[in-house]
C-alpha cells in the first residue's frame, strides 16, 4: 500500500509524527460516533486536532460495502 499525504497538510503531520499509515492508525483518540458494526467489520470516526487545526479521521476494519447493481 503507498500512503498519500496531501502537500498542505504533509508538514503538519510529519511535525506531529503522522507521517505514515501506521501512526495515524495507532494514535489514541476519541470518537465522535458509536462504532458501526451492521456490516460484518467497524467503521468509527475520530476527531484530531493539531496545531489548532481539526481533523475527521475515519477507521474501519473488515467493513464491507454493498451497491444496489
Amino acid at each position: 500500500m503507498t500512503d498519500f499525504l496531501a502537500g498542505a497538510e504533509r508538514g503538519l503531520l510529519e511535525r506531529n509524527g503522522l507521517a505514515d499509515f501506521d501512526a495515524l492508525w495507532n494514535l489514541q483518540l476519541d470518537a465522535v460516533d458509536e462504532p458501526n458494526t451492521s456490516r460484518g467489520g467497524w467503521s468509527t470516526v475520530f476527531r484530531m486536532d493539531l496545531e489548532g487545526q481539526g481533523f475527521y479521521l475515519k477507521r474501519q476494519s473488515n467493513y464491507l460495502t454493498r451497491t444496489l447493481h
